[in-house]
């Protein structure tokens, strides 16, 4: 287990068309200057390499199972 941990604060400035998904569920997300912003909830204390961060073209919302959202993401095209 790494020694250095930290709590993240994710924001991003993306194509309007694209969505973002994250480790955690989406805060806000506005439209600035034809860019669309999505900001996410602050994550646990946590090593890096356990973030992620996707920008995909398609996301479909499956639902929740036993409190977990189930987000299904696909490139462009599928």
């Amino acid at each position: 287990m790494p020694a250095y941990k930290a709590r993240f604060s994710l924001s991003l400035q993306i194509r309007e068309e694209l969505d973002a998904i994250s480790n955690m569920p989406v805060k806000s997300i506005e439209t600035r200057g034809g860019k669309k912003v999505v900001t996410f909830e602050d994550t646990p204390v946590m090593s890096t390499y356990l973030l992620y961060i996707g920008v995909v073209s398609s996301i479909q919302r499956a639902g929740k199972d036993d409190g977990t959202e189930i987000i299904l993401a696909a490139p462009k095209g599928i």
